[in-house]
């Protein structure tokens, strides 16, 4: 009798679609795998695929012609395109810096001349400035070109060539120790403000700074910056809030972002983990001493300007204490602070209670959960359990009480 015949595994392969690749590479993005025992797998890398819009096709075109019929292409020949395209662009910036730079150079020489003179800033004969002990900024009648006047609310009548020192200090009882200061820093300049009368108003025309290593001038033409170049100089107090209220009418965005950064700021130091926050403190005594009162102070303390910027949503001057206002304002904040770092939660497990008490079902508090009002339904249930111990000796203490009457 014959033996039998034992078939030899099949070798594994890898079979590529041609129908779905890369129209650059020829990238397969379907890929049929056959392993020994003959079982196929499908494997598709989609996520490495971008399909194939008019605006792609535009912008490979500009590199490399392809076929009106390419679906897609890959994420790293895509990178690549642009990649060419941005480099292309340099190129060119750099050789139209280069023909500039030869036209004026033509321009300048003569067919004659074998060298060229600059004149230097400042002549060797001239000193340079001295070192000053303090920043003053100097008014002066010069000879620049007249700008556009501002007015800015009330004339000037009387304005004589005398010099106004401003002394840039953050408080007049530092005055002191912001000389003593000065004096050790070595990059302390002048600052010389360029201003002119023409009829009845203040024509700011320009800014000179003298450096340690020289002078340095700036035409002012913006009518903000003028206006906060005369706040700084009149020095009447209130400069800050000059410079706020300026921006605030003419650049918002830009003193909105400095805002954001000042929030952003205190809630990513009051979200710390271990920060000692309230609305971190979730243990069993928290919970019975919880006070709105506290919970305002916390957040003042750690979020004055975020609970301010809150608070003037809801009205200004800030509500009273355990108004309908003053609720909002803590309800807000406490979600904000919740959607930032899901440490802090204490606000949610309080409102969870509340809803289990009242008799709402898990599958409400889960939806409610979804948009940040309360905890999930499961992790109250965890937190109820961990505090079985305690519910146990608060019942014992009340079965004394009761049994001593």
């Amino acid at each position: 009798m014959a033996a039998a015949i034992v078939s030899s595994p099949r070798t594994p392969q890898r079979v590529y679609s041609l129908t779905n690749i890369c129209c650059l590479c020829g990238f397969s993005f379907v890929v049929k795998e056959i392993d020994k025992e003959g079982n196929v797998q499908f494997k598709k890398l989609f996520r490495l695929k971008l399909k194939m819009t008019d605006e792609k096709r535009n912008v490979i075109q500009q590199v490399i012609p392809i076929s009106s019929s390419a679906e897609g292409v890959c994420v790293k020949c895509f990178g690549k395109i642009e990649k060419i395209i941005k480099y292309r662009r340099e190129i060119d910036g750099i050789i139209s810096h280069f023909e500039e730079s030869m036209r004026r150079y033509k321009l300048k020489t003569t067919p004659r001349s074998t060298a060229r003179k600059k004149r230097l800033l400042r002549s060797p004969e001239v000193s340079a400035p001295e070192l000053k002990n303090t920043c003053r900024a100097d008014i002066t009648n010069t000879h620049h070109n007249v700008t556009q006047p501002i007015h800015t609310g009330h004339k000037y009548t009387d304005i004589k060539p005398a010099r106004k020192s401003l002394k840039f200090v953050d408080d007049v009882r530092t005055v002191q120790n912001s000389k003593e200061e000065m004096q050790q820093d070595s990059s302390v300049c002048s600052v010389t403000q360029h201003q002119r009368k023409l009829g009845d108003c203040l024509v700011v025309e320009g800014v000179s700074i003298n450096y340690p290593s020289g002078r340095k001038s700036v035409l002012v033409t913006s009518d903000s910056h003028k206006v906060i170049c005369k706040a700084m100089v009149d020095n009447k107090g209130g400069v800050d809030m000059s410079i706020v209220n300026t921006l605030r009418q003419t650049n918002p965005n830009a003193l909105v972002k400095g805002i954001s950064k000042v929030v952003e700021e205190e809630c990513s130091k009051a979200c710390h983990r271990g920060s000692g926050a309230c609305l971190q403190s979730k243990d069993f005594e928290h919970f019975l001493s919880f006070k709105w009162d506290t919970f305002h102070e916390d957040l003042q303390e750690r979020c004055p300007h975020t609970m301010s910027v809150i608070s003037s949503t809801v009205q200004n001057p800030p509500p009273v204490s355990l108004s309908k206002s003053f609720f909002h304002i803590m309800f807000a904040s406490a979600l904000l602070l919740h959607g930032r770092s899901q440490e802090m939660s204490a606000f949610q497990y309080i409102l969870a209670f509340l809803l289990a008490r009242v008799g709402c079902t898990l599958r409400t508090i889960e939806i409610l959960c979804k948009t940040g009002l309360c905890v999930h339904a499961q992790t109250l249930q965890n937190k109820l359990t961990s505090w079985k111990d305690k519910l146990d000796e608060e019942l014992k203490v009340l079965k004394v009480i009761h049994t001593q009457f």
